[in-house]
């Protein structure tokens, strides 16, 4: 089922001759079409009023069949699929997607529907299932491109947190990841948490980098101890200062004395996990650095621009504006007010 045409044809696009619609029907030949949609080859037909209906309605029908296996490449004739053993089913699919996958992935979508709103499902259908942009479902309900993107980011984030049920911690964390990774933010703002600790950690942050493989990793490792542990901050902190040299507890006090325990906790199991890789034979790098000017610097000379140039004026400025669009939205939730520009 080509998703474009059956948007397309869904709109009913009036042809040149009066009293036709357009049709279109997706060709494999570039040569044979007669038009481009998006890079995609398509032979666009008029046909008459009852010509779409038909058309349409056969195109509903196997656009919204909703068989557990829709992705089967083999139709076996008069057949039950749903009765039939996960052996006979594996056999119809096609074999370059795990099976496990259509398992999950519908599983997934059951649960995900079961809890969402009736409002929530309509939007979610529109946007994923007819693939119909934000602007095109808002216009469609008669409600703001805004409010179908509010309902969307609740679906996701119920989504979300059904996937994290009964999940180990370390799929906990790689879900959050994934969706900062796909979002740009994580829930409950936990992406503004960690930026919060990492900057108050800014006079130890380049010599941590250097015992990580990716500042991917940096993250997630903050990330994991923001989320778990809580209970045991206090006695860890109190250990730490027991068994420190006076120097350790000098730059303790200093630089985590007068900060919420919480930051000076995470420092604390970052500077036990570098002893560990250590005690592993393990060495600090400068890959991570190096990888990230030397990904700057191949970017910069695109653009024939220096490496300092394309962090200033394109890097930089782009993080700056979603940080701080993050932080009006997390003062936002938490206070009810706007966030002056003054404390950006």
């Amino acid at each position: 089922m080509d998703k474009l045409a059956y948007h397309y044809n869904k709109k009913k696009l009036p042809g040149k001759t009066p009293g036709t619609f357009l049709y279109y029907y997706p060709c494999k030949r570039r040569e044979q079409a007669n038009a481009r949609l998006e890079d995609k080859s398509y032979i666009v037909l008029e046909v008459s009023p009852r010509q779409w209906e038909m058309l349409i309605e056969l195109d509903r029908l196997e656009y919204n069949s909703n068989h557990a296996y829709s992705r089967h490449t083999v139709r076996m004739p008069d057949s039950d699929e749903d009765a039939m053993p996960h052996t006979m089913r594996e056999g119809c699919i096609d074999k370059g997607i795990p099976f496990s996958y259509f398992i999950h992935d519908n599983l997934d979508k059951d649960r995900l529907y079961s809890v969402l709103s009736e409002r929530e499902q309509t939007v979610l259908r529109l946007c994923q299932e007819e693939d119909c942009t934000q602007t095109e479902a808002a216009r469609e309900l008669r409600v703001t491109q805004g409010y179908i993107s509010r309902l969307l980011k609740q679906a996701r984030e119920k989504r979300f947190y059904l996937k994290n049920k009964n999940a180990s911690r370390d799929e906990i964390v790689w879900n959050y990841w994934h969706y900062f990774s796909s979002y740009g933010e994580t829930p409950d703002y936990t992406d503004v948490f960690v930026e919060f600790i990492l900057r108050f950690m800014a006079g130890d942050f380049l010599p941590l980098l250097h015992w990580f493989s990716s500042f991917g990793e940096l993250c997630r490792f903050v990330l994991k101890c923001y989320l778990f542990d809580e209970d045991k901050i206090e006695a860890e902190i109190t250990d730490y200062l027991h068994s420190a040299t006076a120097q350790e507890k000098e730059h303790y006090k200093e630089y985590y004395g007068e900060l919420p325990p919480l930051i000076g906790a995470i420092y604390i199991r970052i500077q036990k996990e570098i002893t560990h890789r250590k005690n592993r034979g393990l060495h600090d790098s400068d890959k991570m650095t190096d990888s990230i000017v030397s990904t700057a610097e191949k970017i910069a000379s695109r653009l024939n621009m220096s490496a300092f140039d394309f962090f200033a004026q394109r890097a930089y400025p782009v993080l700056a504006a979603w940080r701080n669009k993050r932080i009006r939205q997390f003062y936002r939730f938490y206070s009810g007010k706007s966030l002056p520009e003054k404390n950006l």
